[in-house]
């Protein structure tokens, strides 16, 4: 699926499909755990597309990407910069719950 994605994100598309387009580029890395490829398309959807219908979605798995790839700072910025953008209950749910995990994982070790 992410060569599929990659080729139409180098084809000429309707500009309205970007945020969709680079949504599943990320997410078909993230499902391959390949965190940085998966974290490079989110973050230009974020940075690029902030009025797009995947744009809370994105910060969501971006922030789930950094952690993964044991970037906790990382993904708790993201976290915090994406729910000041009041996103709806189910994400902002998710994304507190994401939070909280990070925020008690065992192997944080303090600066």
């Amino acid at each position: 699926a992410a060569a599929q994605f990659l080729r139409v994100l180098k084809s000429r598309y309707p500009a309205h499909l970007r945020d969709n387009i680079l949504f599943g580029v990320g997410a078909s890395f993230y499902k391959l755990r390949k965190w940085k490829q998966a974290s490079q398309p989110l973050e230009t959807l974020v940075k690029e597309v902030p009025k797009g219908d995947k744009w809370q979605e994105a910060n969501l798995l971006l922030a789930l990407t950094h952690y993964r790839n044991k970037q906790r700072s990382r993904a708790l910025f993201i976290l915090d910069n994406a729910m000041k953008r009041n996103p709806p209950s189910r994400i902002r749910d998710l994304m507190q719950r994401l939070e909280q995990r990070i925020q008690e994982d065992p192997t944080v070790v303090p600066n």
